[in-house]
């Protein structure tokens, strides 16, 4: 299913809990198979322009 992702983070969010034993990733590109748990899908966001807009369908993406 194609859609537009508008992010303002390439990576996740960390949040890290007193009694737990790893740091909990939220994703924040909106890319994640996962959600709302970040699972490296915003590796692929690492070479996009912070003020351009993308589509993604599936592992390809189109720059607008």
């Amino acid at each position: 299913m194609p859609r537009i992702v508008k992010h303002e983070k390439k990576l996740p969010i960390v949040i890290e809990e007193k009694d737990a034993k790893f740091p909990m990733h939220i994703c924040a590109c909106g890319l994640s198979r996962n959600l709302p748990y970040c699972d490296g899908s915003h590796d692929r966001t690492r070479d996009e322009a912070d003020t351009a807009v993308y589509v993604y369908d599936g592992d390809k993406r189109v720059k607008l």
